[in-house]
């Protein structure tokens, strides 16, 4: 019972057109079974290899490119599931625009489907993985890229229909500019910002054992996050009480 009450579990979500094959760098880490001996890791798959359908409780969640806005989505819908949330790299949405905002203001998209049926999805080339996403890896992680991503949804059916998030719920990337993600650091700041000098957009594969140390530092924030929530759900219920 102790042991199941101290793991430090991460909920590692990939990008668009990327798969859970984006952290098989990180989950054999040293740090991640020397420093912590209890730590569980669940790669989520987003419809692609199957549906995950693992109960998540106290979770330090970490997004990458678009499955910034899963985690987004996820933090307003399930806060007291969600520990702590990371942005790796990716879109950060703020309380004030649709999450479908930030799509707009960065991706090229292709429609398919007939014009009574749309869908919008988006397709990563040979040239943009080597120039955008991979341009510092090594040959075997472009190759391995441009080997399993797939065309990738962009949800853009269904963002114009999801609502704001809450306020109470809620290096050298040439993917994303720099400028774009001040500006979502600006708009919705976080706890803490942290950069990885040198990285490019898919640090999991050139950066990884600094990305690895950044992630074991969020367990300050966690257990900093569930001392604070403990402490408020104590006042919550002597004011029951009385």
């Amino acid at each position: 019972m102790a042991e199941a009450e101290n793991k430090n579990h991460f909920v590692l979500v990939h990008g668009v057109c990327h798969g859970a094959w984006n952290w098989f760098k990180l989950k054999p880490q040293p740090g991640w079974s020397q420093c912590y001996t209890f730590i569980q890791h669940t790669l989520l798959d987003l419809a692609a290899s199957g549906v995950n359908m693992k109960a998540i409780h106290d979770a330090i969640v970490v997004g990458h490119d678009l499955g910034g806005l899963n985690l987004a989505l996820a933090m307003d819908l399930f806060p007291h599931k969600i520990s702590v949330g990371v942005f790796l790299s990716a879109f950060m949405p703020d309380t004030i625009h649709q999450p479908l905002y930030l799509v707009d203001k960065d991706f090229e998209i292709v429609t398919i489907g007939s014009p009574e049926e749309t869908f919008t999805i988006t397709i990563m080339g040979p040239n943009f993985l080597k120039f955008r996403l991979y341009q510092v890896s090594s040959i075997e992680n472009l190759e391995l890229a441009k080997t399993l991503v797939r065309p990738g949804s962009l949800f853009y059916q269904d963002l114009p229909k999801a609502k704001k998030l809450s306020d109470e719920g809620y290096g050298s990337d040439q993917a994303m500019s720099i400028e774009l993600q001040r500006w979502m650091i600006n708009n919705n700041p976080p706890k803490a910002v942290l950069e990885i000098k040198g990285a490019e957009h898919m640090p999991m594969f050139f950066k990884t054992k600094q990305l690895c140390d950044v992630l074991m530092r969020e367990k300050e924030f966690e257990i900093e996050g569930l001392k604070k929530r403990t402490d408020t759900e104590k006042r919550e219920k002597r004011n029951q009480r009385s």
